[in-house]
């Protein structure tokens, strides 16, 4: 289950309802919601518990904003490879036609909880994926990609697992 809101800002600067959005298919206990960035006339919101690809697997779902103001699911996206408790889509950005998402309790070398975090262009009316990023150390309980930020030409990673022991830093 799970919901967004999209709300206009008026000239008072007062919050007020446009329109409610749901998924396509919706699917109990998908957590879709949990996640939201927009951009200009498009809206991505992460599910990570949408189990459609995989047991708790995630998805984001894209709404773009149509001519008359409405807002149309028009994707919804995975990574090339879903795996059981991955949670994609626990942390979205958006930027024109770039998604960063990720997943952030992901298993990476059999480790459990290191995270990945994908990269997506939109060519043509497709979303396709075009990198993962695993963490710089990759080791158990790094939660790699629990937040993200992108502006202009600069991603932040968040992963709030991770410990500086027997780390050098420059």
């Amino acid at each position: 289950g799970g919901t967004v809101y999209l709300y206009m800002i008026d000239e008072n600067g007062m919050a007020v309802n446009e329109q409610r959005l749901d998924p396509r298919i919706p699917i109990d206990q998908q957590f879709f919601g949990f996640s939201v960035d927009i951009d200009g006339d498009r809206l991505a919101v992460g599910a990570f518990a949408d189990s459609s690809y995989a047991d708790l697997g995630g998805a984001v779902h894209i709404f773009d904003r149509q001519h008359d103001g409405s807002w149309l699911q028009t994707a919804r996206i995975a990574p090339q490879e879903v795996l059981e408790w991955d949670y994609f889509g626990t942390a979205i950005a958006l930027q024109g036609d770039v998604l960063i998402a990720s997943s952030n309790d992901r298993r990476v070398n059999g480790l459990p909880s290191v995270g990945r975090v994908y990269v997506f262009h939109k060519i043509g009316e497709e979303w396709v994926q075009v990198q993962s990023i695993d963490p710089p150390r990759v080791t158990p309980s790094v939660y790699w990609g629990v937040s993200l930020c992108l502006r202009d030409d600069l991603l932040a990673i968040g992963a709030n697992g991770w410990t500086n022991n027997d780390m050098t830093t420059g």
